[in-house]
């Protein structure tokens, strides 16, 4: 089979299919010794190394299985100071991710199963980046602002590390998609209009126990206090 034949293949690439890259979309046009020549979306043509975009895509295949993965809840290391930290940030959290525009689709799928909603490119805390960002996967952060003293207070669990805003008074951040996907999955939005209602029902139909509930509106009554 000639090496510009459609369905002609080699290393998982294939003449006539189309792959992503952090260039953008493409189409293997024939293949040339180890580089493939292929087809942007716009017209544009190019030599690719057929090693590198092999590179490219188990790359990208990893960043999708981590992504539904990630979103798993982990319920049994939750401590009532971590409770809460949840009651606080509810009332205080704005949360938003980065997600490269290849990934935009399957993050939009995550989301809905994770928190029940529908994403759309204008939503609030959602950063859709180009295809040469150089990002190859999702980043998710959770800003607040809080008092050095109601800082120290606060406990986001093992290994969880804020950092401080350095253009905000006050200012905090949390940058650990796995800690954020608990959120989501409590209740939690991208943006800053956290349904802090909602969010109380959600951990109270997970963890019963009066303490929790307590523990979470403790953290909201501190964010009251903060705030006046």
């Amino acid at each position: 089979m000639a090496e510009d034949t459609i369905g002609y293949g080699r290393d998982g690439f294939y003449v006539g299919k189309r792959y992503e890259s952090d260039r953008g979309a493409y189409v293997v046009l024939s293949f040339h010794g180890p580089k493939m020549l292929v087809q942007f979306d716009d017209g544009k043509q190019a030599l690719l190394s057929i090693g590198i975009q092999w590179a490219v895509q188990s790359r990208r295949g990893l960043a999708i299985q981590h992504l539904g993965k990630s979103q798993e809840l982990n319920r049994s290391e939750w401590t009532r100071d971590m409770f809460c930290t949840l009651g606080y940030l509810a009332s205080r959290c704005s949360i938003y991710a980065q997600v490269p525009e290849w990934l935009g689709a399957e993050f939009a799928n995550v989301y809905r199963k994770s928190t029940g909603k529908s994403l759309s490119s204008i939503d609030s805390g959602l950063h859709l980046l180009k295809h040469d960002a150089n990002k190859w996967g999702l980043t998710l952060t959770a800003h607040f602002v809080a008092s050095k003293q109601v800082f120290d207070g606060l406990d986001f669990g093992d290994d969880i590390e804020p950092h401080e805003e350095p253009k905000t008074a006050d200012g905090w951040y949390v940058s650990n998609n796995a800690y954020i996907w608990q959120l989501l999955g409590l209740g939690f939005v991208l943006g800053g209009k956290q349904d802090v209602d909602s969010i109380r029902r959600n951990i109270v139909s997970l963890w019963t126990q009066n303490a929790v509930r307590e523990a979470f509106d403790a953290g909201v009554a501190i964010s009251m206090v903060a705030s006046i």
